[in-house]
This record gives structure tokens, sequence and C-alpha cells, in this order.
């Protein structure tokens, strides 16, 4: 029993772990946002430009990857939210959490319909880097 609640305690360290550097790490919010940068090359190059067959694979294949990265980091946050459904749930339905599903949503149905709400993210995490200036000051 003692053993089962030890195991418990480390899981859930590693649940506040994995969430505080998904928030706070400084590497991994400059990958998302590269990535996003990235992604948004790729959507304008995809939608102005008729490119030749080996471009269009090598951006179809790097479209993918991005969406691997971010649909990761979707389950990840997901599952790092908290302890039980109801916190995850919490997680789910706010503003980032909802844009980040939208975003990733498409590529699992095939559709390219929304794939510029990645810009909001974006700024969603300017703002929030702006925010966290603004408290240091």
């Amino acid at each position: 029993m003692a053993k089962s609640k030890i195991n418990q305690s480390r899981y859930q360290d590693l649940k506040l772990d994995v969430h505080e550097f998904l928030q706070y790490n400084r590497g991994f919010r400059l990958l998302i946002e590269i990535s996003i940068v990235i992604s948004l090359i790729i959507v304008a190059i995809d939608f102005f430009l008729d490119l030749s067959t080996p471009y269009e694979e090598m951006l179809y294949y790097g479209d993918w990857l991005i969406v691997f990265i971010f649909s990761a980091e979707y389950i990840t946050r997901v599952w790092a939210s908290g302890h039980g459904i109801n916190h995850r749930v919490r997680y789910i339905i706010t503003p980032e959490a909802l844009i980040d599903l939208v975003a990733i949503a498409p590529y699992f149905r095939f559709m390219r319909l929304f794939r510029l709400l990645r810009l909001l993210r974006l700024l969603l995490i300017v703002k929030t880097i702006r925010r966290s200036f603004l408290v240091r000051s």
C-alpha cells in the first residue's frame, strides 16, 4: 500500500514537472514559436505559390512534422493539466487549448480551413510573454 502511494506521488510530481516545463521553459516555448512561424510560412507558400513536386513534398512532410509537434504538445498539456477528468476538462475549455485544438484538428480530418488559426496561438504566446515582462518590471 505504501509503495502505491509513493508511486502515485512520483507520478503526480512528474505531471507537475512536465506542466511547469511546458508552461515556463523558454527553450520549449521558443521551439513552439518557431514551429508556428515555420508553419505559417509553409501555409503562405502553399497558398500563394505553385511549387514543383520536390518542394511540394518537402513542404508536405515539414507541415506534418509540425502538426506532430503541436499534437504531442497538446496531448501532453492535457495529460499534465491536473489530476482527474475535471482538471483536464477545465484545461481543454481554456481559450489557448481551444485554439490549439482547432489548429490541429483539421489535419486529422484532412481539412485545411483552420490552418491560419495558428497565428492566434502565436499572438496568445506573445501576449503572455509581454504580460510576464510587465509583471517583472
